[in-house]
């Protein structure tokens, strides 16, 4: 399992500059933050992505920022491209990215390809490709930001190991 600078060698500068642009981009409320930094037990997760992927490059620096913000969140990445039999054996459709929360060591799939408000928007009858542009291009970081949130809080509430 690789971390975030070896996850941004899984594709060419190109992508790797726009990731790490994004990234640079991203700034957690304060609240947030606060939550992130109260997390007091060791919380795990894989993370399947590449950084070619928009929806990757839209999801990844959250995840990458509450791990820089508390030691006890811990983030691990795999290529889809490299691990695509590992992927498809545990999640059907093998899309990016996909996360998976590791509670009590057993993994759950708690993520995959967009966050749950754009996919209910998207049932509800939504432009896909809209919500997707938007997404992509962080009209709701926010809403992504707390979604993402509310996975960490609770994988760690879920988590019996300190």
């Amino acid at each position: 399992m690789n971390d975030f600078n070896e996850y941004l060698n899984y594709s060419d500068e190109a992508d790797k500059a726009k990731q790490l642009k994004i990234m640079d981009k991203i700034v957690l409320s304060d609240e947030t933050k606060e939550k992130i930094k109260t997390i007091d037990k060791k919380i795990s997760f894989l993370i399947f992505a590449e950084p070619y992927c928009p929806d990757c490059r839209a999801f990844v620096p959250f995840m990458e920022k509450f791990a820089e913000l508390n030691p006890f969140i811990h983030v691990a990445y795999l290529s889809r491209k490299d691990n695509l039999e590992l992927l498809s054996s545990v999640s059907k459709e093998a899309r990016i990215p996909s996360m998976f929360s590791y509670v009590n060591g057993k993994g759950h799939l708690v993520y995959m390809e967009l966050p749950n408000f754009v996919w209910e928007r998207i049932k509800n009858g939504e432009d896909s490709n809209e919500l997707r542009y938007d997404y992509r291009t962080g009209v709701y970081n926010k809403e992504l930001e707390k979604e993402l949130l509310n996975i960490v809080l609770k994988a760690e509430k879920e988590n019996d190991t300190p």
